[in-house]
């Protein structure tokens, strides 16, 4: 998204990174601490240890945080539902039934 203000002192303009990816707990995580030693204060984040997950996203125009957590190695919220629920099923002898 590019932003365009016009003050009194002229025009700013500015490219913002409005993508976000929200993480669940995992070891590799450390609660966001293994992306900010990565990548010191080029990520971003809001991490809750009560909720287990947290919102991050990249404060550097030329790494997008989806690199970043792919770099790391760190599983997306949905691919963890997604691998959980294969699990569940497989555990169950296949999916859900509706007879």
């Amino acid at each position: 998204m590019t932003l365009c203000i016009v003050g009194n002192e002229g025009v700013l303009v500015t490219q913002i990174d409005l993508s976000y990816v929200l993480l669940g707990w995992q070891p590799k995580l450390q609660n966001g601490k293994a992306l900010r030693d990565k990548y010191g204060d080029a990520v971003g984040y809001r991490y809750s240890e009560a909720e287990d997950c947290g919102i991050f996203w990249s404060n550097d125009p030329k790494i997008p945080i989806m690199k970043m957590v792919r770099d790391t190695g760190l599983e997306l919220w949905s691919e963890c539902i997604d691998r959980n629920l294969k699990l569940t099923e497989k555990l169950r002898g296949g999916p859900p039934s509706t007879e």
